[in-house]
C-alpha cells in the first residue's frame, strides 16, 4: 500500500499508459490461471481485459476489474497490453 501513499508512482505508471482510469489487457501464466480461479474466475481464464493496475507493492500487482479488487504475483503475469486507440486501420 506504500504505493498509495505517494503519487510518484501513479505518475510514473500513467507515462507507461497504465495506473487507475487506464484499461489494460493481462495474459498471465499456468499459475496465474491457478490464482484467478482461487480469487473467483472461470477455470482456464488466461486473459483479463479491463484491467486496471492501480499499484504495484513489491512482487505484486494490485489490479481492480470492475468492482473486484484483488494482488496478483509479478511472476505469474506473462504480458500487460494497452487498448490503442490512436491506431488507425488501413
Amino acid at each position: 500500500m506504500a504505493d498509495r501513499f505517494s503519487d510518484l508512482s501513479m505518475k510514473l505508471m500513467n507515462r507507461y499508459g497504465v495506473g487507475e482510469g487506464k484499461e489494460v489487457i493481462l495474459v498471465v501464466n499456468e499459475k496465474g490461471s491457478k490464482t484467478l480461479k482461487d480469487v473467483g474466475f472461470a477455470e482456464g481464464t488466461w486473459r483479463l481485459e479491463k484491467v486496471n493496475i492501480l499499484s504495484k507493492m513489491g512482487d505484486h500487482y494490485f489490479v481492480k476489474i470492475g468492482p473486484h479488487s484483488f494482488t496478483l504475483p509479478k511472476s505469474e503475469v506473462e504480458s500487460i497490453h494497452r487498448y490503442n486507440t490512436d491506431v488507425t486501420t488501413r
